[in-house]
């Protein structure tokens, strides 16, 4: 028989979900150890925002009840738990929330950089984050902010919102080009009269028109060292996890 595990640990530790919503976690044991659904328990410390509905095997699905905070954690037969942040916001509290990502990453931004430079870091962050959601219309804040930055749903739309609310933190008017349209997104924005371009999908910022008909393999080899550039050479980072949600350090 296998030995019992000394650790176990969930695939989501931070979660931004809407009542009415059903989410499945996973669990995991240490390589080589035993658990299995029979001997696991699962709780929900606030039965008010989420509850347990089933679970089997190294899964667990439970029911988004109402807003406000939960956790939900696993323990295993011999005692080794682990735990998941599940956050309910109301929907006046979803912009506050992605407010305070956004200001939180102008403020992470060097401040020894060019300005035209560090909106190239605000627009690389948000591209990052991009990079570790899923790209859909049909989830619900697809477009807002708070997709980009609590959810992990993203379009261009959603990054442009993401990126413009990072600018104001910064103290940059910009304009939302082709706001509403089904067509690429962009912002624009001035420097000292002159027109630049930022985009928060492709996580670069130019002067003059935005190149809409970029050569993204050309892109990919070229311009994204830009993007390599500033996450090599941050001093400060908060994490995004492996699902998209944001976990500040």
């Amino acid at each position: 028989m296998l030995p019992a595990p000394k650790s176990v640990k969930l695939d989501l530790k931070l979660l931004y979900p809407y009542v009415g919503e059903t989410w499945m976690i996973t669990e995991s044991t240490d390589k080589g150890s035993y658990a299995n659904a029979a001997n696991l328990k699962w709780t929900s410390s606030n039965t008010k925002v989420a509850k347990i509905s089933s679970h089997s095997s190294n899964k667990c699905y439970f029911k988004i009840t109402g807003t406000g905070e939960t956790t939900i954690t696993v323990k295993t037969y011999n005692g080794k738990t682990s735990s998941c942040r599940v956050i309910v916001h109301t929907e006046s509290q979803r912009a506050a929330a992605a407010k305070v990502i956004a200001q939180d990453i102008a403020n992470t931004i060097p401040k020894n950089l060019s300005k035209l430079d560090r909106v190239r870091y605000a627009a690389a962050t948000v591209q990052h984050f991009s990079d570790c959601a899923q790209y859909t219309s049909e989830a619900p804040e697809y477009g807002k902010p708070y997709g980009v930055f609590n959810r992990g749903v993203y379009t261009c739309a959603g990054c442009t919102r993401a990126l413009g609310a990072v600018l104001e933190c910064m103290g940059i008017q910009y304009t939302h080009v082709n706001e509403n349209q089904w067509t690429h997104q962009w912002c624009e924005f001035k420097i000292n009269g002159k027109k630049y371009w930022a985009d928060g999908q492709i996580g670069y910022a130019g002067a003059g028109e935005h190149f809409t008909n970029i050569d993204y393999d050309w892109y990919d080899k070229n311009e994204r060292i830009i993007y390599n550039y500033y996450f090599n050479h941050a001093t400060k980072l908060n994490r995004i996890t492996a699902n998209g949600f944001y976990e500040k350090l």
